[in-house]
């Protein structure tokens, strides 16, 4: 059996509202976008995959000074297309923000 690689690509611009004051804030985003995934098998037939997707959800947003967070965010997603799958995740992240404010 040979080695299986994966190779993904894909942009999705997100809107973010964020209320509170100071260095903590919580937030409410969603996203759109599209997807291509391909997949080599080694030994078996390529499998290429492409779609749109969307993710809601809420958010809170730690700010270590003015330009940097830790986040974390609940979103539901949901991919059509090729890949056609929903789920509910949670994703911790940090955050540089460029720019002001």
């Amino acid at each position: 059996m040979g080695d299986i690689s994966t190779n993904t690509f894909g942009i999705s611009p997100f809107e973010r509202y964020y209320f509170g004051e100071g260095g903590t804030k919580v937030f409410i985003q969603a996203q759109a976008g599209y997807l291509t995934r391909k997949v080599d098998f080694g030994c078996w037939d390529d499998s290429t995959n492409k779609g749109s997707m969307i993710q809601v959800g809420p958010g809170v947003a730690f700010f270590l000074n003015d330009h940097v967070a830790l986040e974390g965010i609940l979103a539901y997603s949901k991919s059509g297309g090729d890949f056609d799958t929903s789920h509910l995740g949670l994703r911790f992240s940090i955050h540089a923000y460029l720019g002001g404010n």
